[in-house]
């Protein structure tokens, strides 16, 4: 059986299947009947699993997708960039700066009065 032509039978048959259930037939009589009347060739078990899922796989119903927002005219604000933070420290400096800080910034991090 190629990919995806069970679920494709599945979906042909789906009212038939739910109208069987709701009659009171087990999946196990469903399947047999509409493999009897060849009107699906695959496994009991992926009929079970798709007869179980969802309700009885009906269709999505695709939402429809939100048309974007018109965007400001002008530069867009700057977003904070993810990561720590890290308090007392400049981030447009590079990371070197950052742990090798100069003698005239060693003395104001730490050499506070």
């Amino acid at each position: 059986m190629r990919r995806y032509t069970a679920k494709m039978e599945f979906f042909a048959v789906a009212e038939e299947v739910e109208k069987l259930i709701e009659q009171g037939a087990s999946y196990v009589l469903a399947f047999e009947k509409l493999q009897h009347e060849k009107k699906i060739t695959m496994s009991y078990y992926t009929f079970y699993s798709y007869a179980r899922q969802g309700k009885h796989l009906k269709q999505r119903v695709l939402k429809p997708v939100p048309t974007p927002q018109q965007e400001p005219t002008g530069t867009p604000e700057a977003t904070p960039t993810k990561g720590p933070i890290f308090a007392g420290f400049n981030r447009k400096k590079s990371i070197t700066e950052m742990l090798h800080p100069s003698p005239e910034e060693q003395e104001k991090l730490f050499f506070k009065e």
